[in-house]
């Protein structure tokens, strides 16, 4: 058998060992349930069979067999869903039977109590409006918290001490540090409102445009910049961690991307662009991230189209500002790819769109399959980051007066290159007068020596002559 045969034998081998794997099954079908609508991606060209989307729906998978004992065992008991085979796959059925109902709901009027309800009459099961237990309640609201990769919510079965300060009988999320999180804790009966007024509730998950401010006398001038200007040699993650002396923290929370916590100096970071991607889909198309978010859209929210398209431009703002951190920057890369790299890991799988943003030189419109990016050495945060404004301005705020402590830190700060190459240009001018003074002194000493044993030998020549 040539080496061609066996390559292909042993390829094969591969592919039907993953058809066979029960696990690798179950990750395709959360996948189709999850991005079906989502592929082809108008970014990157991802597939729901490439590799690309293998760490994100890993991720997914565990997170979901780790939590259906706590979380969502109630519901697959009180909605009737056959539990005669594999917990796991049963869970992936209830996962395919929620995004299903959601995306056929062409009414848009769904919460939390007409989900149950559908997943009863689904498997036959009689129930009666308003009798819906609990655990159930808190179960599905945080399934919905889960799948959006917006908010993960306390285990009130078998509770952390962090945990047992909230009420057994509240909707609750656990906070990350975000200060556009109002409220933690909503009534249990709220679970009768519209999905994406009761997330509305809490606060903003996602990044939101800033808003204008009315034009008065106590509001004029603002406080704040119009806009920033946001260079790459500042706005990059090797100034911010050797200057800033901030630490990041990679999340599975995409509400949680650009958080700074001013207290800690910590930053968070969204380990997943590849949800981003997924989410960002052609325009005929909704993903289920879409028909969750704008739930509420209606008199007093925007359009159902006004609301998609803000999606996808949050999420493309979200891709760029990898680049803005990292990828831009070749002290960042190499930082990205020594250290961040593993850091960023999930499960021991990066996500390989990360690594592309993050760690590679070539520029965003290589990597993409639309021309819609363009990098550039400077940003406007009004106009090219209108979603996250608000987190670099608060992010520029607590860098702009930091200041270089060391030598080790001056030669780290290139945030003005100009500063820097003036700076050194200064010390390297001083090093080599001082250098050259200092051989001018030595060279004068040893000429004054010189001079002064050919004194002594004439003299001694003299006195010899005598």
């Amino acid at each position: 058998m040539g080496h061609a045969q066996r390559l292909i034998s042993f390829q094969l081998h591969r592919y039907r060992r993953a058809v066979a794997d029960p696990r690798t099954q179950r990750q395709k079908r959360l996948a189709k349930a999850l991005f079906s609508a989502a592929t082809p991606s108008t970014i990157v060209d991802i597939t729901l069979d490439s590799d690309a989307i293998n760490p994100l729906v890993v991720v997914l998978e565990q997170g979901l067999q780790d939590r259906v004992q706590d979380f969502y065992q109630p519901i697959l008991d009180s909605c009737g869903f056959d539990l005669t085979d594999d917990k796991a796959d049963s869970i992936i059925t209830l996962v395919e039977a929620v995004a299903g109902y959601i995306r056929n709901e062409t009414e848009r009027q769904f919460n939390i109590n007409s989900v149950y309800e559908a997943m009863c009459k689904k498997n036959g099961k009689v129930t009666k409006a308003g009798n819906i237990p609990i655990n159930v309640r808190q179960g599905l609201f945080s399934l919905f918290g889960y799948l959006t990769m917006l908010f993960d919510t306390p285990n009130f079965k078998n509770p952390s001490p962090r945990e047992r300060s909230f009420s057994a009988t509240t909707l609750a999320i656990l906070e990350p540090f975000n200060p556009l999180i109002l409220m933690t804790e909503k009534p249990i009966d709220h679970t009768n409102k519209e999905i994406g007024r009761l997330l509305g509730s809490f606060g903003d998950f996602v990044p939101r445009p800033k808003k204008k401010p009315l034009a008065s006398i106590r509001q004029w001038p603002p406080k704040q910049p119009d806009s920033l200007e946001l260079s790459t040699s500042v706005m990059n993650i090797y100034a911010l961690t050797n200057i800033g002396k901030i630490k990041l923290i990679w999340s599975d929370l995409f509400g949680a991307h650009l958080m700074f916590d001013n207290d800690k100096r910590t930053l968070t970071l969204f380990r997943f662009p590849t949800f981003c991607a997924l989410n960002h889909c052609p325009a005929e198309k909704r993903t289920l991230f879409d028909h969750i978010m704008d739930a509420d859209s209606g008199p007093d929210g925007p359009t159902v189209m006004g609301q998609d398209i803000a999606n996808r431009s949050m999420f493309q703002e979200t891709l760029l500002t990898y680049r803005l951190l990292f990828g831009q920057n070749r002290h960042a890369r190499w930082l990205y790819n020594t250290r961040e790299k593993k850091r960023a890991s999930a499960h021991g799988k990066t996500d390989p769109l990360l690594n592309r943003l993050c760690g590679e030189r070539k520029n965003i419109s290589h990597l993409t399959k639309e021309d819609i990016f363009y990098e550039r050495g400077f940003y406007n945060s009004k106009k090219d980051f209108p979603h996250y404004e608000k987190r670099f301005i608060i992010l520029h705020t607590y860098t702009k007066d930091r200041k270089a402590r060391n030598v080790r830190d001056v030669w780290r700060d290139r945030r003005e290159p100009e500063r820097w190459v003036v700076v050194w240009f200064a010390v390297i001018f001083s090093i080599v007068t001082i250098v050259l003074s200092l051989i001018q002194i030595f060279l004068g000493g040893v000429q004054v020596k010189i001079g002064k044993a050919q004194v002594r030998l004439a003299e001694a020549q003299l006195a010899a002559g005598v």
